[in-house]
């Protein structure tokens, strides 16, 4: 709606006005209609404003790439110093203390009587307690982790395959420069500090527990995993239900997740559950007694909920295994097919890391996965064989050349092992190589992917090793359709809304392309020409969602 009821005449504003706010004809004159839609959908992403950057902090640098063909292999990530990560965090806890604030006097006024709290101790500390996050800084997107060798001061790198929309950013270093190479007239009422805000998305919290589901099943049994573990999956689920019903620490360690779960998420959405899951938290948090019928009513729900999770999903739990964010190796310390798990090392939780650093091998595997070599094999790397490698490093080199980012930040006597040491979370895959391990799994990235990361040493020695997918082939290139060729500027209103309709009536195939697939694979086989077809349609859908993807009848 531009205007009408409940919109302020100082308020109304068109849809043309709006589109060349989120990107400017002047600056992205040379965007399709397909990028300036996909551009401008992210502007209504839903995110934290976490404060307005200082001019000439942020930077952009080369992205690392493959040596032969050229792949990106740190597509979507970028750097960020600590005082810059620590101005974010402050600048976010005080918009969060401001909109409750705001809302306790509107809960007054009105005559209400709760109260919104944001339930986290960690807002109280200026020091960041985490170290990257995922979100928006004017026309970069992505992900952005903390490297304290980038120095004092706020600091950001934006690698070149972060940048989605061309901003006049008062913080960008060399945008004046870019603008005048390219003979545009940059002038004051171009900017808004609006372009220079950071909006945040997500933190690096707590990574959520595995588990097993009916693809992963799907795709683990074709790769060698015999039934007869998959059934110690099932007892080891029945058993943690038997405690979550008997045992109120465990059902308090549960519910507690999933207040947690609960409180990130959009709260406007299953408003019953919201209520069942709060209720049984606060009642779980007093230990009442579960002789109490509605207390225990609620548990017996929830035990249900759970049970038909694992039956209907295959939701097993598993031990030994976490969904992570996939983060890239800046500094190329990693070999080719290694990893780096860091899973706890900020809370100190060392049962977890003596449990990674005694494994020898994890899998990883996104979702929605495809195909069987989607399921990636990773040799892990502990800190000690890194921190031996940057001290040989230096020893045979004299300086952490393969750690510099091309940065005018750069500096030859920062030890590149502090990158990994100074991580809370994630999954550190190695820059180096023909490929990148995340894009070997079904096409991912690092501006917030995740993955479902196992160390679990049995499971690891039955995995048997597949070649990942080859997307390179002619099957899975795809010609774009003209609708999506033609220079926004040339397109009428008419023509945005029905560009807009059709990519969202296609958007619709992909759950069902994902159910077909599930039974093509139970039926047939993960690695059958039936399951390879509609895996490969699925797979370009998702890449060129305007363009339909047909599958013969036969």
């Amino acid at each position: 709606a531009e205007a009408g009821i409940g919109i302020e005449k100082e308020e109304e504003f068109t849809s043309d006005e709006v589109r060349e706010w989120c990107a400017p004809f002047k600056f992205n004159y040379d965007l399709s209609i397909s990028k300036e839609q996909k551009r401008i959908k992210l502007s209504f992403s839903k995110t934290t404003p976490s404060g307005v950057l200082p001019p000439n902090c942020l930077e952009l640098v080369p992205d690392i790439v493959c040596s032969e063909g050229g792949m990106v292999m740190t597509d979507g990530c970028g750097l960020i110093s600590r005082d810059g990560i620590d101005f974010v965090w402050c600048s976010y806890k005080k918009y969060i203390q401001a909109r409750e604030s705001e809302y306790v006097q509107w809960n007054e006024k009105s005559g209400g009587d709760c109260q919104e709290s944001s339930d986290d101790e960690s807002l109280e500390d200026d020091v960041c307690p985490y170290t990257s996050f995922q979100g928006r800084i004017g026309g970069f997107k992505g992900m952005w982790v903390l490297d304290e060798r980038l120095g004092d001061g706020i600091k950001v790198l934006c690698r070149y395959s972060q940048r989605k929309v061309n901003l006049p950013m008062r913080s960008f270093l060399s945008f004046s420069d870019e603008c005048e190479k390219m003979g545009i007239h940059l002038k004051e009422s171009d900017f808004d500090d609006l372009y220079d805000t950071v909006d945040v998305c997500s933190w690096d919290k707590r990574p959520k527990e595995g588990r097993l589901s009916l693809r992963t099943i799907q795709i683990l049994e074709y790769r060698g995993v015999s039934i007869d573990f998959f059934k110690k999956c099932a007892d080891d689920g029945t058993k943690w239900l038997s405690r979550l019903h008997e045992d109120s620490n465990a059902l308090l360690e549960h519910v507690s997740k999933r207040h947690i779960a609960m409180i990130s998420r959009d709260l406007r959405n299953n408003l019953n559950d919201v209520f069942d899951d709060d209720l049984l938290f606060r009642m779980a948090c007093v230990k009442m007694e579960k002789s109490e019928p509605v207390y225990a009513q609620k548990i017996l729900q929830l035990v249900r909920k759970e049970a038909d999770a694992m039956r209907k999903k295959g939701r097993y739990p598993l031990k030994k295994c976490k969904q992570l964010r996939l983060i890239p190796d800046h500094t190329q310390l990693l070999e080719e097919g290694e990893a780096f798990i860091a899973v706890g090392y900020a809370s100190g939780k060392s049962s977890i890391i003596k449990d990674i650093e005694k494994s020898d091998y994890a899998l990883a595997m996104r979702s929605p996965a495809y195909f069987g070599g989607d399921l990636v094999k990773l040799k892990l790397v502990n800190r000690k064989t890194l921190r031996l490698r940057a001290a040989h490093q230096v020893k045979v080199n004299g300086s952490f050349f393969l750690s510099k980012t091309c940065s005018v930040y750069d500096e030859t006597d920062d030890d590149p092992y502090r990158f990994f040491d100074d991580l809370n979370v994630g999954l550190v895959i190695s820059s180096r190589g023909g490929r990148s391990a995340a894009d070997m799994m079904s096409g991912g990235d690092f501006d917030g992917d995740e993955a479902w990361v196992c160390w679990n040493t049995d499971l690891c020695k039955l995995v048997q090793d597949h070649p990942a997918q080859d997307t390179s082939t002619p099957e899975f290139v795809v010609d774009k359709a003209r609708q999506e060729k033609i220079l926004a500027c040339r397109v009428s209103l008419k023509q945005r809304a029905e560009f807009a309709l059709h990519y969202r009536y296609h958007q619709t195939q992909l759950g069902k392309l994902s159910t077909t697939l599930d039974s093509a694979m139970d039926r047939f086989g993960v690695d059958s020409p039936e399951s390879i077809i509609i895996a490969t349609q699925a797979f370009l859908q998702v890449d060129h969602p305007y363009k339909l993807c047909e599958i013969k009848q036969d």
